[in-house]
């Protein structure tokens, strides 16, 4: 994860940083997972926001379909949507596009405390560390 950073232009001590939060999220090792021109992860954002530039946190088609029959509160708890996130009535699903080669990170999202408002978290997420790789992400859907 360092190495994908480096490989930026990002010095050193920056990546290790940025690698760190992206592993604390979760409650697993990321895994290293390699991806091809056209392949497709979502995120699930407030609805009418869309997310910023470098925002690592996505998800695969599989993961944003395990999330279709949940409640509002139930998907913001698997996927720890931050308290100050969570002030619409739905979400939008929106999707970006791998434009070439690129190798993103899986683990199991973290439970999280946040003003005393706990999330068990244990949905899947998939780590982007160069938002460049992939096209600017579209709204495709909302949820719940």
């Amino acid at each position: 994860m360092i190495n994908a950073y480096t490989s930026q232009g990002m010095d050193f001590s920056s990546s290790a940083r940025m690698a760190e939060e992206l592993i604390e999220s979760g409650s697993t090792l990321p895994k290293a997972i390699d991806l091809v021109p056209g392949d497709v992860l979502y995120k699930v954002v407030p609805e009418g926001k869309m997310p910023g530039q470098y925002s690592a946190f996505f998800a695969t088609k599989d993961e944003i379909s395990s999330l279709k029959k949940m409640s509002y509160d139930q998907i913001s708890d698997r996927i720890g949507i931050p308290l100050e996130s969570q002030q619409t009535l739905r979400f939008d699903i929106v999707e970006v596009v791998a434009t070439k080669p690129v190798t993103v990170f899986e683990s199991i999202i973290a439970p999280t405390v946040q003003n005393g408002y706990r999330q068990p978290g244990g949905g899947v997420q998939t780590l982007i560390t160069n938002r460049r790789d992939f096209t600017a992400p579209i709204v495709i859907g909302k949820l719940p």
